[in-house]
């Protein structure tokens, strides 16, 4: 807010216009399954994420953060649809509720390490290193994942 000097009707907009990402995101998931793998689209997914984390971490203006929050909206419904799927057609029906659990115990479990973590990163080092740290770490998921057998997926 300071960096940037936004008011609450800029940070309004910010998170208007970026949320419109998740809906684009949802809705071309379908479209994209057509031409894309599985693999590929995850894997793009986390750069985007990366990518967009850097923007805002860098941002010097409100449009900056405005396309780096759309694009991660974009993302999150884009990999977490196709994520789904690909496991729900992989996993024998008798093994979905166990896999289901404990792949549910490892995404909700996380954030609230995640965001402890964070929080005390932010308190000492500011936003713009989080969101820089935070890029890296989803650069180098994407880079390794891209050299595994999901990229053939």
């Amino acid at each position: 807010n300071s960096v940037l000097h936004a008011n609450a009707s800029i940070i309004g907009l910010i998170f208007s216009v970026g949320s419109v990402g998740g809906l684009v995101g949802a809705l071309i998931v379908p479209h994209i399954s057509k031409y894309l793998s599985v693999g590929s689209i995850l894997i793009s997914s986390i750069f985007i994420g990366a990518l967009a984390a850097l923007l805002i971490g860098l941002a010097t203006t409100p449009l900056m953060v405005i396309i780096g929050i759309t694009l991660i909206a974009l993302s999150i419904p884009v990999y977490s649809v196709t994520q789904l799927t690909y496991r729900l057609k992989l996993v024998p029906d008798e093994l979905q509720g166990r896999v289901n659990s404990i792949f549910r115990l490892l995404t909700f479990g996380m954030p609230p390490l995640g965001l402890a973590v964070s929080g005390l990163l932010l308190g000492s080092s500011g936003p713009r290193f989080v969101l820089t740290l935070l890029a890296i770490g989803l650069f180098l998921t994407a880079c390794i994942a891209s050299f595994t057998s999901l990229r053939h997926a």
